[in-house]
Parts: C-alpha cells; structure tokens; sequence
C-alpha cells in the first residue's frame, strides 16, 4: 500500500487538495501499521500542524502511538481531540481509550465517566456491550458489589446476545458469591 500512497503524497503543503492530503494520511498509517512509529508520528504531526480535515484522526492515531511509552500523555491527546473535535466520529473511540488506560493503570474510579460517556452516546452502540462490562469490572475491583451487579444486569438485558454478555454471566455468578448471595 505505501508504494501507492507514497508517490502522492509527496510535496504537501497546507493547500494540498483532498486526494494528497488522503494519501498522505494513508501512507502515515502504513507507517503506523508496520510499527514505524518514529515516521507515522511526523507525518500525523504535519496532518496536525497544517489543520487538515482528518486532524482529529491524526491526534487519535498520535495519541495511539504515544500511549505506547506514556499512558499520561495520551489521555492529554484524546482529551484535546475531544474539546478541539467534539463532533468527531471518534469521540466514542477516545472515550473507550482513555477508559482502557485508566483500566490497565488499575485507576478504576477515573475510568467510569468515559465509560458512562461510551454507553450514554448517542449513534453507534457497538462499543456500548463492552463499556457496560468494563464499568462492572471497575465497580467490582472498587468493592463497589451492588454497581457492579446493576451493570452485569443491564447487560444481560439489553445485549444479551453480545460476546460480553457471556462474560457478565460469569462475573455476575463470581460477583454474587463473594457477596454471600445464594445463587
């Protein structure tokens, strides 16, 4: 694909037409997908720098790449995309990324509102299953035993034929015997 891409999006410059300026993103994320993280980051900064259309896509896949060494800095950068992109079509996403981070970082309290942002979105719900499972995950690893079986069940019934809808069977079961519950 870059021997595609590349030719085209040669000599960009801030009036670039539409087609370069697609090609130039497409050839970033050539870069960015054989883990050429040094030349995808340059070329998402230009997108950046020049304030192309897809500026909100190039400051996601930057802070993709920056999460790599520097979970901090990359909720920064999907937080700038969100006040700078509010309308962006990669909101949702952002939100389920800087939830993912908190997660991995086990800051389980920080995660819940972008996750109750994924869930409370309006327009694509595939996201939706995942964020609810997640948020009784995060009240369940904060002894928060109540939420997180709220979660578990609002899963259960509105996508219950989900892949996390499995899982929530599971964690509700485990859930309600640490509880003492009968189950």
């Amino acid at each position: 694909a870059k021997t595609f891409f590349e030719p085209l999006a040669t000599n960009v410059s801030l009036s670039s037409d539409a087609l370069t300026q697609d090609a130039y993103v497409r050839t970033a994320d050539v870069y960015f997908m054989s883990k050429n993280y040094t030349q995808a980051r340059t070329m998402y900064d230009n997108v950046i720098r020049m304030s192309w259309p897809a500026e909100d896509y190039a400051t996601f896949q930057k802070a993709m790449i920056t999460g790599i060494s520097n979970p901090t800095e990359k909720i920064n950068l999907l937080n700038t995309m969100m006040r700078k992109f509010p309308q962006s079509n990669l909101v949702v996403d952002a939100n389920m990324e800087i939830a993912n981070t908190y997660l991995a970082q086990e800051r389980f309290r920080e995660a819940i509102p972008f996750l109750n942002n994924v869930v409370n979105a309006t327009g694509n719900s595939s996201m939706k299953p995942q964020a609810i499972l997640k948020l009784g995950i995060a009240y369940y690893n904060m002894n928060n035993a109540d939420n997180a079986i709220t979660e578990y069940k609002q899963l259960l019934n509105q996508y219950p034929n989900s892949p996390e809808a499995d899982d929530a069977l599971d964690l509700d079961h485990r859930n309600r015997v640490d509880t003492g519950e009968r189950v």
